[in-house]
């Protein structure tokens, strides 16, 4: 079972026998460049650059990146450059999408538009972030801080779904779930505390497969496992969770930004739950996160 990101490279490895061809959307940014060089060079991607010639050379430049050789697709206008990523994909030309010097939600906006195919009906498309901490002997996938604003019961049930899918992959056979919540007992007056329950009922009655499921449960009693016992939480997740599904994105985006920015974490973005893996990073993160993202990409579209 992969531990960090460098089990996750050799993964990468063991299963593209061939690199996976990537769109990359407006690749204008250094930074990501240098992260799509360093996958070129390990036969893990072949980028294909769609975006604006002189933007995409000036971000080479600036990254001290040679990028002759390289697949470039000419685009002057941003939304353009998207809708030639989609077509790539509905042709099944590209194994993978990565967003480049554009809005996350903008971007998202263009490529959930039905008609283009990205989508796979009836899936939920849902962001995670994969994150090895310091703190911690395994793996953490943390999900949806990025797609999906205000859950449904059977929404957080595809997060979940997806979120498991993409443990299996990297290795975790039976993870184990935590859905987060303020406290670990059920109150009416919290409607995600009942939510959580029923999730977790319904992994009981094994109608979520492939995983175990708790909840609610608090961050510290998911992750820790003296505070489990010191609240009194049992069962096998509490103080062992490989996953956190928090019940909206204001919670996942703020567990994975206080994962991002404040703790020794190395991690990476996917959106998965459609026709191909999707990189998000943002302009902020590191050659490393955005390589991290890459490797996360080619495991999942394998």
């Amino acid at each position: 079972m992969t531990a960090n990101f460098a089990d996750i490279e050799k993964l990468a490895h063991e299963r593209a026998t061939d690199p996976v061809l990537l769109a990359c959307v407006e690749p204008h940014e250094p930074a990501l460049i240098v992260a799509l060089d360093r996958a070129m060079k390990n036969r893990l991607v072949k980028p294909v650059l769609i975006g604006d010639e002189t933007a995409i050379m000036n971000a080479a430049k600036e990254a001290g990146v040679e990028t002759r050789g390289w697949e470039l697709v000419r685009s002057d206008d941003p939304n353009h450059s998207v809708y030639m990523a989609q077509e790539l994909i509905h042709d099944n030309k590209v194994g993978g999408i990565c967003k480049g010097v554009f809005g996350t939600q903008d971007f998202l906006s263009l490529l959930f538009e039905r008609r283009l195919g990205f989508r796979v009906h009836p899936n939920l498309v849902s962001g995670v972030m994969v994150c090895k901490n310091d703190k911690l002997d395994r793996l953490l996938l943390i999900s949806d801080p990025i797609v999906n604003p205000q859950p449904e019961l059977m929404d957080l049930v595809a997060i979940l779904n997806n979120s498991v899918a993409l443990a299996h992959k990297l290795g975790n056979k039976q993870p184990k779930a935590a859905m987060l919540a303020a406290v670990e007992v059920i109150y009416p007056q919290m409607p995600v505390t009942i939510e959580a329950a029923v999730i977790a009922k319904m992994a009981d009655k094994n109608q979520i497969k492939g995983c175990l499921v708790d909840g609610p449960l608090s961050l510290d009693v998911a992750l820790i496992e003296s505070a489990a016992k010191d609240k009194g939480a049992t069962g096998p997740v509490a103080g062992f969770a490989d996953i956190l599904i928090g019940p909206n994105l204001a919670t996942s985006y703020g567990v994975y930004r206080a994962f991002a920015l404040y703790t020794k974490s190395d991690y990476g973005l996917l959106v998965v739950g459609g026709k191909v893996p999707c990189v998000i990073t943002s302009s902020f993160d590191s050659e490393t996160v955005r390589y991290n993202s890459l490797l996360l990409a080619v495991v999942a579209a394998k």
